[in-house]
């Protein structure tokens, strides 16, 4: 009876960052595939923005808030890609600018700090889609979609941007607030609407 021996996962090597540009860090093949399955880097990202009814010369709000994304923007978690832009509305004849204002996290909430735009003419539905190339948003930043009436009306308009994840580093939080989130909160009994 002949008997061999199998080499496992973690006896067989992995080259990794710095010796491969591949944004692994791991040494064997069992790590890369453990790292693989906990980290976001290289997995998708959606936002949505919309309007309830018309949209012209005016922010869309995010998640359906009801609250324009200049005031209410859309924080990134991640270091991201911009990859792909679609959109949807009631109308087939809308002409409009999509622009997405970015600010980073050191400027105030209507502050852009960058901008891109895209011109739709006559359309009800849409995508633009760049899988190498796009704009780049770091961690903290934040965003707002602004619709530009360019002579046709939208109605019901939806847009959706789509990232890339290129990093999901270690930073804890952004903003003016507390490191870490901790139990408690609430003196007492506990509000209803969480039991």
């Amino acid at each position: 009876m002949i008997y061999t021996r199998t080499q496992t996962g973690f006896q067989t090597p992995f080259e990794s960052e710095p010796d491969r540009s591949n944004g692994f860090i791991s040494k064997t093949v069992q790590e890369a595939i453990e790292e693989a399955r906990t980290s976001f880097t290289g997995k998708g990202y959606q936002i949505t923005f919309l309007a309830n009814g018309g949209a012209l010369n005016a922010w869309l709000s995010h998640e359906d808030a009801n609250v324009p994304s200049n005031a209410t923007t859309a924080m990134m978690p991640f270091s991201c890609r911009i990859v792909c832009v679609t959109f949807t509305n009631a109308n087939v004849d809308a002409d409009f600018e999509i622009r997405i204002g970015i600010s980073n996290k050191a400027t105030a909430n209507s502050a852009i700090a960058r901008a891109y735009k895209w011109t739709i003419v006559n359309g009800r539905t849409g995508v633009w889609a760049d899988s190498d190339g796009g704009f780049t948003v770091d961690q903290g930043d934040r965003i707002g979609v602004y619709i530009a009436d360019q002579g046709g009306n939208t109605s019901d308009l939806v847009v959706h941007l789509h990232f890339i994840i290129l990093s999901d580093s270690d930073i804890k939080y952004v903003g003016n607030h507390t490191a870490d989130m901790a139990a408690g909160g609430f003196p007492g009994v506990i509000p209803d609407i969480f039991i």
